[in-house]
């Protein structure tokens, strides 16, 4: 277990938790500031002239991207963070007729940048910028020729860069900052929502922090239950008599199902923390891969001379899921409850007649198991990924209950001809197999939670999909526990 798995738990306990490595918050909330004021790239800078225009040409930061945390507490508990790099912005001035001749160039410097960062309705909002600016007008070489061919006054050129330098500039920079629009929580881990309070803590010593809240609920829209895994292939059901005559045991069957895949390759993955992730105790992995599952009932029926009315029927119970630290995620069991039942008549043209009736009874318990890893889909996403691990169904033995009058009129090898030739082959050679295994295919895409969506962060730090992995840590000290992260280099 990592220390900071460690950390985490001791505080969040038993409901989910978000941390994030310091410099990837800076990323993420400066990125957003980067990105407002590059949109207005090219456009015009308020200038109050009719001859002149401002022009937005670059924003920028530049320097150490190092981040200092300090806890402010409080209710909830807050964090400052301070920025070690510089937000450069750059404005052209140019005369309005031609807006390719630069008279000079608007520099603003914003230095020393600390914000407050507090959590609340699902997101991290950053308010409270305080910053230094220094402000420099640097004139190209050719100004004053392009003032004198576009017959501008040079008061009116020197009106409109101290304007725009230390008037439109730094007001429109302030409303940005004020205007931050905060980090979505549910963008990045779509599969949670967090609730209520939000805490801010720092962790491992201040270079992360930590989003705790006081409860949560699923996003269950966010996973797709139409989802198939063409891996898992079926198996046909089989029967063949023992020899033995009714009432014995005159047949074993073998149901038949899913079947269990060759090993799937799950990407690059990493066992250790990454830069942001997502903690996931037990009751929460819990609940995301219990959902109750409804029976399944296969029905057979032939009325004709030799008729039969078969059934087969599966209930899914004693639902487990531990920690699987051998392959870094968590592992699902299920029990199997399969009831076989058939009711062989015959039509002797006066009535139809029992022949017999008989049932099948399992040798042992059925189980299947699903594996669950956190792993990168195709679009960078982490998701709970299932994978078939085990399938385990017991044979069965067949017996009569009460033998019809029929039955040793007919002989015993008709009849157990009837049911293991004709009837478990319709149920349990096609119909059954193919209802198991769309159950628990069913189950796997009930499971595929998308964990952590890493696109905002990506780009936000111009990190290729191909650069992360799915990082993943494990813990059984005090409670289980699954820290999900996405790890990158």
């Amino acid at each position: 277990m990592q220390p900071l798995h460690n950390e985490i738990s001791n505080i969040a306990k038993d409901i989910p938790a978000a941390y994030f490595y310091s410099e990837v918050l800076r990323s993420l909330l400066l990125s957003r500031i980067a990105n407002v004021v590059n949109g207005l790239s090219g456009l015009p800078v308020p200038a109050g002239s009719q001859v002149l225009s401002g022009i937005l040409s670059t924003a920028t930061f530049t320097g150490a991207a190092t981040v200092h945390t300090t806890d402010l507490g409080g209710a909830p508990s807050l964090v400052e963070m301070a920025f070690d790099d510089d937000f450069v912005v750059e404005i052209a001035i140019t005369p309005t007729a031609t807006p390719g001749d630069v008279i000079s160039n608007v520099k603003l410097t914003v230095s020393s940048i600390t914000t407050t960062l507090s959590a609340g309705s699902d997101k991290v909002t950053a308010s409270d910028f305080t910053y230094a600016q220094v402000v420099t007008i640097t004139r190209t070489p050719n100004a004053d020729a392009i003032i004198l061919a576009q017959v501008i006054e040079p008061i009116e050129a020197a009106r409109v860069e101290g304007l725009i330098a230390y008037g439109s500039a730094p007001n429109a920079l302030a409303q940005i900052f004020s205007n931050h629009p905060g980090l979505s929580l549910t963008e990045l881990f779509p599969a949670i929502q967090f609730q209520g309070r939000l805490d801010l803590r720092r962790l491992d010593s201040g270079r992360a922090i930590g989003v705790f809240p006081v409860s949560m609920k699923l996003n269950a829209t966010e996973i797709c239950e139409c989802a198939d895994f063409p891996e898992v292939t079926t198996q046909q059901g089989s029967g063949v008599a023992t020899g033995a005559a009714p009432p014995a045991e005159f047949g074993e069957i073998s149901v038949g199902g899913p079947t269990v895949p060759a090993a799937k390759n799950l990407g690059p993955r990493s066992n250790g923390v990454g830069s942001l992730g997502l903690y996931l105790p037990e009751s929460t992995y819990r609940e995301m891969s219990f959902k109750a599952m409804p029976g399944i009932v296969i029905t057979a029926q032939d009325n004709g001379v030799i008729g039969w009315d078969a059934r087969a029927s599966v209930g899914f119970k004693n639902f487990d899921i531990q920690l699987e630290p051998a392959e870094g995620g968590l592992l699902f069991s299920m029990e199997l409850d399969i009831a076989v039942n058939v009711l062989v008549t015959m039509d002797l043209g006066c009535g139809r007649f029992v022949s017999g009736a008989s049932y099948c009874i399992p040798q042992g318990n059925s189980t299947v198991k699903i594996g669950l890893y956190p792993a990168l889909d195709g679009s960078g996403r982490i998701v709970l990924t299932p994978v078939l691990k085990e399938v385990s169904i017991s044979k069965f033995l067949c017996l009569t209950v009460g033998p019809g009058a029929l039955l040793d009129l007919m002989g015993a090898a008709w009849y157990v001809g009837v049911v293991i030739d004709l009837v478990l082959a319709a149920i349990i050679s096609n119909n059954l197999p193919i209802a198991l295994r769309k159950a628990v295919v069913e189950k796997m895409a009930q499971a595929a939670w998308p964990l952590i969506d890493s696109l905002p962060w990506r780009t936000a730090t111009g990190i290729n999909a191909a650069g992360i992995a799915a990082g993943y840590d494990l813990s059984s000290v005090a409670q289980n526990s699954l820290l999900v992260s996405v790890v990158s280099g």
